[in-house]
């Protein structure tokens, strides 16, 4: 019967008993948390209480398929960030966190204090991976650690379901 669960769960991408991090999965979290490429995803996200908690939860996209996350990955823009320009003028592109601005044009995001203006939807800034030259085995490495976070998958994801 243990054989039979163990089976089931390999199938569906969860180890009942393994709580180690596969090996994929912590190049993923390297990539995610440091990357010589570019923005880390670790400067606005957060997983797994490491990273920035300014970006939106990404154990959301645990259960998307490695096509679907890689499309969210390179998005260019993205439904959170807004335009917004403070009472005494300054714009900047933003994201609302528990009722408080993150200025994204600062690396990391700064907190911004002051009234806010107005807001309005985004239309300069890009989401920073979208730019950046990941290889397909970076990405599903990313991917890995993500799906190992949000349920402890252990199922490898290869370079080749990303095309």
């Amino acid at each position: 019967m243990m054989k039979l669960i163990a089976v089931v769960a390999i199938a569906f991408g969860v180890a009942a008993a393994q709580t180690e991090m596969p090996e994929q999965a912590k190049r993923g979290m390297e990539a995610f948390l440091n990357t010589s490429k570019g923005t880390a995803c670790g400067t606005c996200h957060s997983l797994a209480g490491k990273g920035m908690e300014v970006g939106p939860d990404l154990t959301r996209l645990s259960r998307v398929p490695p096509r679907g996350f890689v499309a969210a990955i390179k998005s260019t823009v993205t439904q959170y960030v807004q335009m917004v320009e403070l009472k005494d003028g300054s714009p900047f592109p933003g994201i609302q966190k528990d009722k408080q601005w993150w200025d994204l044009s600062k690396r990391p995001p700064e907190l911004r204090q002051g009234q806010v203006e107005k807001t309005s939807p985004n239309s300069k800034w890009t989401h920073p991976p979208a730019n950046t030259d990941y290889s397909n085995r970076e990405l599903a490495d990313i991917i890995a650690y993500v799906k190992w976070v949000g349920y402890k998958s252990v199922v490898a994801i290869e370079p080749e379901e990303l095309e």
